[in-house]
């Protein structure tokens, strides 16, 4: 027995689907909730996002789960913004072989992010804003890299992807 909950969907509009009965060695009709039909059409994507995942995780010899966890957080993030890329190239008509692949989009996201800290540590932003407070109004005002476009707007993602060195392949 399987249990499933979902705020989205219910057990009702149930649909019948064919299933492989292995006593009777033929396939059956079976009765499926819309919660278990809409898993089924979305697992995809989680077995990939876990398959890009192991590919390339970033590594860290600790015990400590936290590190864990943000390293894994890390990795999630750089999946989730490589299919996002992969569906803007595709809308902007960018063929599959001028698209970069899984580690050099992580290389050019690793260089977009180094670009970002000076020797001292710090963060700073391009166009010379801070998004600390203003003293004198308290206001905060958001630095323009943090657009919605901004990384692939950015130039190290318009020229052609960055060549990783065959020692870390």
């Amino acid at each position: 027995m399987i249990l499933l909950g979902s705020t989205e969907h219910g057990v009702e509009p149930s649909d019948t689907c064919k299933r492989y009965q292995k006593t009777s060695r033929s396939y059956i009709d079976v009765t499926r909730p819309a919660v278990v039909k809409a898993y089924n059409a979305n697992m995809g994507g989680v077995d990939l996002n876990d398959r890009m995942i192991a590919h390339y995780r970033s590594g860290a010899r600790t015990r400590k789960w936290t590190v864990q966890t943000i390293l894994h957080f890390f990795d999630l993030s750089a999946v989730n913004a490589w299919l996002l890329y992969q569906q803007d190239a595709e809308e902007a008509g960018i063929k599959g072989a001028e698209m970069m692949k899984f580690l050099q989009f992580k290389y050019a996201l690793a260089m977009q992010l180094l670009k970002g800290i000076s020797s001292d540590g710090s963060s700073h932003s391009s166009s010379g804003s801070s998004d600390v407070e203003d003293q004198r109004t308290g206001s905060k005002e958001a630095p323009s890299s943090h657009s919605a476009n901004a990384v692939t707007s950015s130039p190290a993602f318009r020229e052609a992807p960055p060549q990783v060195p065959p020692s870390e392949v």
